[in-house]
């Protein structure tokens, strides 16, 4: 922390809630602020009071909040000089995580206080804001460690939250649901998780952003159940939300493409193609934008028997060299299947030329 940091901030303080390796020991040891969070034997009940918790330890005039994988890039010193001589309250830039999303990460000290047991947020109505590029947090632990303990609390905190909003007004209700459904469907419950994405579809409030992901998840998990129909229909749903993304276009063609129907399947997904991928901010299906719409083309032109047109379509796919393993390996696959058809067709083509 004290090599990532040093030179941005003067002190740290952590909140420890409940480590049982030398966490405290080794913060303490760096010159970290140790507050110990006392959990009495229970599992976490609130982020966003452990997280005021640290607010109130703090001396300095900002806090900075991070979580353990968060890594800061930019000008240390710009930043500090920039605090010391304008007058915000609160400083938003952007956190890499698969996205990009832009969030309040610096805030003065008076004012920090975050709401909600997950998923929180600052309380930040009537100050003063600054939102800026010069700086990023890069998240770098990987989804996979400790994932379903993750899920099984998150799930518990959230239907806490539903719980306590007995009147159903809460401006975070939306967002809850969103991602109850999702941790959900994350954990396997797939049934549940239909029908509190279906409830987040139909609220307007919110972030349309959640309405619309809420909708193609819908789509998503019905098509992998079979339910072609009833994916399309998801899909058309997610696009009446928004009718500039490319996931559900090619929803609709791989729904086409199961149902053996590849020429409107085809005509799906080209048509996604004329869709580009968004700066940040947005979830996005990165398979469909990098190799997935690309192949699955050329895979209904093979079931049409048209092994040259697939073969163009494959050797369309923009970023074919820096694919993933596992998304190399079907299309490199495919590309060589049909570059053994195309050398015999060359050749037979050779020898009548000669007869």
């Amino acid at each position: 922390i004290n090599a990532e940091y040093g030179g941005l901030v003067d002190e740290i303080v952590l909140v420890d809630t409940g480590s049982t390796d030398s966490t405290r020991e080794i913060a303490k040891r760096f010159g970290a602020k140790v507050v110990n969070y006392d959990m009495k034997g229970q599992p976490i009940q609130s982020f966003g009071e452990v997280r005021n918790r640290a607010f109130v330890n703090a001396t300095c005039a900002y806090c900075l909040w991070l979580d353990g994988p968060d890594r800061f890039a930019g000008d240390k010193e710009r930043l500090r000089s920039g605090l010391s001589t304008r007058v915000w309250d609160s400083v938003t830039f952007p956190i890499q995580y698969g996205t990009t999303w832009m969030r309040e990460r610096i805030v003065r000290r008076e004012f920090a206080r975050f709401l909600y047991r997950i998923h929180e947020v600052l309380d930040l109505d009537g100050l003063i804001g600054f939102e800026t590029r010069d700086y990023m947090v890069n998240r770098v632990w990987s989804p996979k460690v400790g994932r379903e303990e993750s899920l099984i609390r998150n799930i518990r905190l959230l239907r806490l939250s539903l719980e306590e909003d007995v009147n159903k007004t809460d401006e975070a209700r939306p967002r809850w649901i969103f991602y109850l459904a999702r941790d959900l469907e994350q954990a396997g419950n797939r049934s549940e998780s239909l029908f509190w994405y279906r409830i987040r579809r139909d609220l307007t409030t919110g972030y349309d952003e959640e309405r619309y992901k809420a909708a193609d998840a819908i789509a998503i998990i019905l098509k992998e159940e079979g339910n072609y129909t009833g994916a399309i229909h998801e899909a058309f749903e997610a696009i009446k939300i928004n009718d500039m993304r490319r996931e559900p276009f090619y929803i609709i063609g791989d729904s086409y493409y199961w149902q053996g129907r590849y020429d409107v399947a085809i005509g799906w997904f080209v048509h996604a193609l004329t869709f580009p991928k968004r700066a940040s901010g947005l979830w996005q299906w990165d398979d469909v934008f990098e190799w997935m719409t690309e192949y699955m083309i050329a895979e209904c032109y093979v079931k049409k028997n048209d092994k040259v047109t697939a073969l163009a379509w494959l050797n369309k796919i923009p970023t074919l060299n820096a694919l993933s393993e596992s998304a190399r390996t079907p299309v490199t696959q495919l590309l060589n299947s049909l570059q053994d058809l195309q050398d015999q067709h060359t050749l037979t083509h050779t020898h009548t030329d000669i007869l």
